[in-house]
């Protein structure tokens, strides 16, 4: 599936339901690339283009580094906005907080949003929010601090934990 493109015709309510359709489990594999197409929107408006990833995420998209298993799992939401000559944007605080309450209410107080830390994306003003689940996909308000295990099951292993133990074995 390729991106999806919407005009000012199509109201944001249309376009969110379209994306929730189309959401994919993305868990930060290689050819997972498809995925991000296959869950991205292009909402082209007189004055600016929107771009929103939304996706699914599986323990992988964080390199897994927060060590409870309640921040393994998540509804993600990727913002950008444009200029409509494709110059970057500043976040459009109005905007981006209407489109979270469309995609995440009744749990839009659960969200956690970030700024991402990489100078390309700092450049792109991108920012990402994130719904943690259960399991079943269910919201849940994670519990504990994100790097610490004192609330962890026994043995339980971050992704960023195993890759180390893969490591320090010589398995890689």
């Amino acid at each position: 599936m390729a991106r999806q493109l919407f005009d000012k015709y199509y109201s944001k309510p249309t376009i969110v339901d379209q994306m929730k359709i189309r959401t994919l489990i993305f868990n930060g594999l290689p050819w997972s690339g498809s995925v991000i197409d296959s869950c991205t929107a292009i909402y082209t408006q007189k004055k600016q283009i929107t771009q929103l990833i939304y996706t699914k995420d599986i323990g992988t998209p964080f390199d897994s580094w927060f060590k409870t298993p309640d921040y393994e799992r998540c509804f993600h939401l990727a913002l950008t906005y444009w200029h409509t000559d494709w110059e970057p944007k500043p976040n459009n605080e109005k905007e981006t907080n209407e489109w979270l309450h469309l995609f995440f209410d009744p749990f839009t107080n659960w969200v956690w949003a970030e700024n991402v830390h990489g100078e390309n994306d700092k450049k792109l003003d991108i920012w990402h929010y994130r719904l943690f689940t259960d399991t079943r996909w269910q919201p849940i308000l994670p519990q504990g601090e994100v790097y610490s295990k004192l609330k962890t099951e026994l043995h339980w292993l971050s992704y960023s934990d195993l890759n180390y133990e893969i490591k320090k074995r010589g398995e890689s």
